[in-house]
């Protein structure tokens, strides 16, 4: 949380012990999904990322505060069948003590230190004023506006 209590990251850690079956890696999956269900909204920086570290692996979660998305994508399933054993199975690949997970760790800290704040809820009004519209003669072939934002 910054100064405002505004989410600029996130982190679930667990034991290494869901990494084993794939319904407990489904459900941290679930959970970090859920969390940023919540806390995306209130994002002021334009990306939000997020750590689900079991034991000392971890999987970067990487939420789009203006479009709204979440990477990486959700895994469907079928509803009727059980989990692969091998669901989410190479997910959480980085060693958070490892050279890489090191990496990792100073690019996102670096990004939340001097990424400017944006003003989500303008740019989420605007979005949704403009796909409210119906397609004019003006508007791109599949419908797409284009929008360029400055910060001072």
């Amino acid at each position: 949380m910054d100064q405002r209590r505004q989410p600029v990251f996130l982190i679930e850690v667990k034991d290494d012990s869901p990494l084993t079956a794939p319904s407990k890696r489904a459900a941290a999956d679930q959970q970090m999904r859920a969390r940023y269900d919540g806390l995306l909204y209130n994002c002021p920086l334009p990306l939000l990322y997020g750590l689900s570290v079991m034991g000392t692996n971890m999987r970067v979660y990487i939420g789009d505060a203006v479009t709204m998305t979440l990477n990486p994508p959700r895994v469907e399933t079928s509803p009727n069948c059980v989990l692969d054993r091998k669901y989410l199975e190479d997910a959480w690949n980085v060693d958070i003590l490892s050279a890489l997970g090191f990496v990792k760790m100073k690019e996102i800290v670096n990004f939340i230190k001097t990424t400017p704040p944006v003003n989500v809820n303008l740019i989420n009004s605007f979005l949704t004023a403009c796909h409210s519209r119906q397609r004019s003669p003006g508007w791109g072939v599949d419908g797409a506006f284009v929008v360029a934002l400055w910060t001072r």
